[in-house]
């Protein structure tokens, strides 16, 4: 009798607790659907900035105003890949009309991720909807429902702390300049002390090559921005030397995204993460970047570093490309 007691208020307590959270994740990524991207007048932007986190952190729309004198419009945030920036695009373009540039921030692990539920939902898609690519239930997950859904009760978790943080960080806001670009410039600090040094023993990183999860919709958006004779610089941003040396395939990465560059005339591949380049052991240039991490974010000092040669690359580039006004 105590058993079957027991048990009930197992299934009880699991079903309800789950039920709850079913319906928090739906309210949840049900939320940026309607978002609209730019609020500014159409054809107002004549850039766009897409990427990860080190991008957000690291190719400034301050600084691509001061030093190329565009106005850009920045997509960059953690967790966005492939999918969602495609996705963007085509919203950027219907709110904005396309732009002149697009700057896509590339990274080694580009192909080995892909954007979460709460990106997607932003961009209109029905995550609820989204067939689960989760492993059939096993062991306790045939029972209980809780232990079927952890992964995806872990990914809502992080995601909320991820936006709660982001708000946090912003005030909700970006602020803008007269130009109507945003003031950020950058993380103010340094790569740490205590994770400058090589440890005992890391992990090296392996490289994903392309497709991988997300490839293909970089193609995608590859190919919508030729149809809009927009200009794409895919740069590789620096990472700090710690990094660098953790993700070791280097080599392979560089080779392809220059051949997914050479498939269009109007994309550039820019490569700044290279030591005889970048000051890449210098820690006032980064803000992380142990060993075994496969990713490190410019400080604000070295973004500002970083944009005045991204600008003139750039300018160089341009020079020597035809068909200069589109």
């Amino acid at each position: 009798m105590i058993f079957l007691f027991a048990a009930l208020s197992f299934l009880l307590f699991d079903r309800g607790i789950a039920f709850v959270l079913q319906l928090a994740e739906k309210n949840f990524y049900a939320t940026g659907r309607s978002v609209t991207m730019t609020n500014a007048p159409k054809g107002y932007y004549d850039a766009l900035v897409m990427g990860t986190s080190r991008t957000r952190e690291g190719l400034l729309p301050i600084h691509l105003h001061r030093f190329l004198g565009v106005r850009a419009f920045s997509t960059a945030s953690m967790g966005c890949y492939p999918r969602y920036h495609y996705l963007a695009y085509r919203r950027f373009r219907e709110e904005n009309g396309p732009p002149r540039y697009i700057f896509y921030g590339m990274d080694y692990f580009t192909f080995d991720k892909e954007t979460g539920p709460s990106h997607l939902a932003a961009m209109g898609v029905d995550v609820q909807a989204t067939p689960s690519s989760e492993p059939p239930p096993r062991g306790l997950g045939r029972i209980s429902i809780l232990a079927r859904r952890k992964p995806r009760n872990d990914r809502l978790f992080v995601d909320l702390i991820n936006r709660v943080g982001m708000q946090l960080e912003t005030g909700g806001v970006q602020d803008i300049t007269p130009a109507g670009v945003s003031t950020y410039s950058g993380l103010n600090g340094r790569v740490p002390p205590g994770i400058q040094a090589e440890p005992p023993s890391w992990k090296k990183a392996p490289f994903t090559p392309y497709p991988g999860k997300e490839g293909a919709y970089l193609v995608k958006l590859l190919e919508e921005a030729r149809r809009d004779r927009v200009r794409v610089f895919l740069v590789y941003l620096p990472d700090y030397i710690n990094v660098y040396r953790t993700n070791f395939m280097q080599a392979e990465f560089l080779i392809q995204v220059s051949k997914l560059a050479d498939r269009y005339p109007r994309v550039h591949f820019l490569d700044f993460n290279r030591p005889e380049i970048f000051p890449l052991e210098d820690p006032a240039m980064f803000v992380d970047g142990r060993y075994g991490s496969r990713i490190s974010h410019l400080s604000a000092l070295g973004a500002l570093r970083f944009n005045r040669m991204l600008a003139e690359e750039v300018r160089r580039r341009l020079r020597r490309a035809p068909g200069l006004n589109r």
